[in-house]
């Protein structure tokens, strides 16, 4: 297991260049900002909805009690 740890290290080190792991890193800031950025449209989205729901319920039980 050891060797096998020294030789994809060894791999790894021949192949894969810094640049390429500052690029990935990049990429994940992205995507972790795209992810905020999304779950606040959909955190505002949903706030709205609820509010909708208490006024239409608010409305629905008005107009209920009128009839009754």
């Amino acid at each position: 297991p050891r060797l096998l740890k020294e030789k994809v290290r060894a791999l790894f080190e021949k192949y894969v260049q810094r640049a390429d792991m500052v690029e990935i890193a990049g990429l994940n800031t992205d995507l972790q900002q795209e992810y905020a950025r999304q779950r606040e449209h959909l955190e505002r989205n949903l706030a709205t909805l609820k509010k909708k729901v208490v006024k239409e319920s608010e409305l629905h039980r008005t107009d209920y009690v009128r009839i009754m």
